[in-house]
């Protein structure tokens, strides 16, 4: 028999068989023909059990007992105790969930099932404002929840407050299974920013196969998360992923990120600019928002900007130092390299966090190359930063989303705008 302890999200447990048989290898145990033998699962504070899977899949407490009849395999999942959240891997019709949202709350039970999570309740990202039930969002997924971690166990949001607020500290962009459904724009939503319905573009109270159908994007926070595009004509005849929420009591409250020490801070400025005095100029606008911040070291701030050189270049930025985290302690790439790669392929999270600490959506950000911030090519940047007139253009981006695909790339360049528009800039710790 074998037998795997699985961890959700940084869960932690063991399981201890009795009678215990013979080692045949790692995480493999012999018996005798026909012998029973009850595996328990024990999770280790203040991890929960969530779910066996293999041949233990139909038990629902933490033992399970089996019969040697044929070689078997159980798996042991654990998980925080914390309430989750995630954008479900499968799709499903708008007008088969109805106006009380329970076909869509039956669905995300079933995908939490199905990704061993566990929990007891668990409700779709939805509103309705059908006379009888009129549900929002917010609501529906508990006011009183304490905050939601991903599966991967990274912070969604710490509470509905800051949710609601546009704090989000990580894209939504994981699955049940721990898969990635980056790229994947149109999330059935239905609701607004602040968690309200929007009337008339949530396919008739998800009763009706036509109309229109508002949506989020899983690479996007702030409001995009949930409220990103009109998917117009009769997109309600179409099949979408959905948010789904754990809801459960009892949980512990998720913590706010912070900065390891030696990690580097990046924010988004909080003035505009309106490029003309070259690099250095922007560099001044980091430099004096980091003071006014009172982030330590303010002079060590750069702009992330291409000039004639990538905009990572060694002289500016020290790839190979410590990571960059934004203000709120979310960390932007896993390592400090990631930053020079293809525009939002491996952004962890946006930086849409100003120097103020406000969480921003959708604004034009400069940053001089059509491609990545590694790279030179179709470069348009207004002759380095030096112009700031209507005839000579450069490169933007938009902050508040992770989001790149073949048509654009949201992060690092979107297309391109004249020379004399105030957009943001990116700042970085050298």
């Amino acid at each position: 028999m074998t037998f795997i302890v699985a961890s959700i999200a940084g869960g932690r447990g063991t399981v201890a068989l009795d009678p215990m048989g013979t080692s045949c290898g790692i995480d493999c145990v012999a018996y005798d023909r026909d012998q029973t033998v009850t595996i328990t699962a024990t999770a280790a504070s203040p991890s929960l059990f969530s779910a066996w899977s293999g041949d233990c899949a139909a038990e629902t407490d933490a033992t399970c007992t089996l019969v040697m009849s044929e070689n078997r395999a159980a798996v042991a999942h654990f998980r925080p105790n914390m309430n989750l959240m995630f954008v479900t891997s499968q799709t499903i019709q708008p007008s088969t969930i109805g106006p009380t949202l329970a076909g869509a709350d039956a669905f995300c039970t079933a995908r939490a099932k199905a990704g061993a999570l566990g929990g007891s309740i668990w409700k779709a990202w939805l509103s309705t404002s059908a006379t009888t039930t009129n549900i929002n969002a917010a609501d529906h997924v508990s006011l009183s929840a304490r905050g939601w971690i991903r599966i991967d166990g990274r912070p969604f949001a710490t509470s509905v407050a800051d949710l609601l607020a546009g704090k989000v500290l990580y894209p939504p962009r994981l699955t049940e299974l721990n898969t990635d459904r980056g790229q994947t724009l149109a999330v059935a939503s239905g609701t607004r920013a602040d968690g309200s319905t929007d009337s008339g573009l949530n396919c008739m109270d998800w009763t009706s196969a036509t109309g229109s159908l508002n949506a989020g994007d899983v690479d996007s926070t702030t409001s995009a998360w949930t409220y990103a595009q009109l998917l117009g004509g009769d997109s309600c005849g179409g099949s979408y992923p959905i948010y789904c929420f754990e809801s459960d009591d009892g949980m512990e409250a998720v913590p706010a990120p912070k900065i390891p020490v030696g990690g580097r801070r990046a924010f988004l400025s909080s003035d505009r600019w309106i490029p003309g005095g070259g690099v250095d100029a922007a560099d001044m606008l980091c430099q004096r928002e980091a003071t006014m911040a009172l982030l330590d070291d303010p002079n060590s701030y750069r702009a992330l900007l291409s000039t004639t050189v990538v905009a990572t270049d060694s002289s500016r930025f020290d790839l190979a130092g410590e990571p960059w985290f934004r203000l709120d302690g979310a960390q932007i790439v896993a390592t400090a390299a990631d930053v020079a790669a293809p525009a939002g392929d491996k952004l962890l999270t946006p930086i849409n966090v100003d120097s103020m600490g406000r969480y921003n959506v959708n604004l034009e950000v400069w940053t001089g190359s059509g491609n990545a911030p590694g790279v030179t090519t179709n470069t348009s940047n207004c002759d380095c930063w030096i112009s700031g007139t209507p005839d000579v253009s450069g490169w933007f981006g938009i902050a508040a989303t992770t989001r790149s695909d073949s048509m654009k790339s949201l992060f690092w360049a979107s297309s391109t705008q004249p020379c004399n528009t105030a957009s943001r800039v990116y700042c970085l710790q050298r």
